[in-house]
């Protein structure tokens, strides 16, 4: 017997790949900045078992899969994969407490005045459809213009972006999966989000699409040439960009992130797949890690 998949499971199957992909999004918001002109390393260590780091990005653009598949054999010598937060379609009932405010004046349906939620209404029936519209009214303006703002490409045809790709390798083949990060402390960062400067990003987003689309289509090639100088001038504005970019938002993260990767390697060879942006810097992870006296070295294919 074959069985089929009725239209209504695949929209349902798409809508949980909808919501892992958005929380994912939010976890690396600026994830495209570094300091070398690599995205993959080779990280080493006497009695610390041999490992990767890559820095991926929330793209699900087919030239982007093409460009991650080139790390695929680094992935494959490894015995754990170690994401942010590890995301199985599954885990959609976990993620759906977060994705709903709890303060009702930090609700869409009260921030917004009639006007400015008929316009950011009308932008997220469009972008994800009228099925998932029932979110709005409760969502926090961040997390809508998160949604909102989701790459076009993003459809049921390739309901996958890099990093939540290169999980599935992973998985697929039985590798240990490893989050580096809590759903719990993420949220912490949104939650201290300002609730006019929210508001304020929701509504640039909605009216300024087409600039957005621009900016990411940029964002995309850079990264796609691997000027990774290219792609932190770009991003250099930070906060100015998006209030969550705040250098308490990756310093800390990056401290933690650290401390998963080193316990990841002491037990196995780990293959770390995080947002680009979290390389580079004073206080990114190759600093971080060479000052825990590891070696790092550029990988480039």
């Amino acid at each position: 017997m074959i069985l089929k998949i009725s239209p209504s499971c695949r929209k349902l199957k798409i809508m949980k790949r909808i919501l892992i992909g958005v929380f994912l999004i939010v976890l690396s918001l600026s994830e495209l900045v570094a300091q070398e002109n690599s995205l993959l390393w080779e990280i080493s260590k006497k009695r610390y078992k041999t490992s990767y780091l890559f820095g991926t990005i929330h793209s699900s653009d087919s030239r982007v899969f093409s460009f991650g598949e080139t790390v695929l054999p680094a992935l494959y010598k490894c015995k754990a994969y170690a994401g942010e937060i590890i995301m199985q379609p599954e885990d959609v009932l976990a993620i759906l407490p977060y994705l709903f405010e709890k303060d009702k004046t930090k609700q869409c349906k009260n921030v917004l005045n009639e006007e400015e939620y008929a316009l950011v209404s009308a932008a997220f029936s469009e972008k994800l459809g009228k099925e998932m519209l029932f979110m709005l009214p409760s969502m926090s303006p961040y997390l809508a213009s998160i949604m909102i703002g989701i790459p076009n490409e993003y459809t049921e045809e390739n309901p996958y972006f890099l990093d939540m790709y290169l999980q599935e390798q992973a998985d697929s083949l039985h590798k240990k999966l490893i989050s580096l990060e809590s759903i719990e402390n993420q949220y912490s960062y949104i939650n201290s989000i300002e609730i006019e400067k929210q508001k304020n990003h929701l509504l640039k987003i909605v009216n300024n699409m087409d600039s957005h689309i621009d900016d990411i289509e940029e964002l995309l090639a850079i990264y796609l040439k691997g000027d990774l100088k290219g792609i932190e001038a770009l991003l250099s504005s930070g906060e100015d960009e998006d209030p969550i970019m705040t250098p308490k938002f990756m310093i800390e993260r990056n401290e933690t992130q650290v401390k998963g990767i080193i316990a990841a390697m002491l037990e196995q060879s780990t293959f770390i797949g995080v947002g680009a942006a979290h390389l580079p810097g004073e206080n990114g992870l190759l600093r971080l890690l060479e000052e825990n006296g590891f070696t790092i070295r550029p990988i480039f294919y």
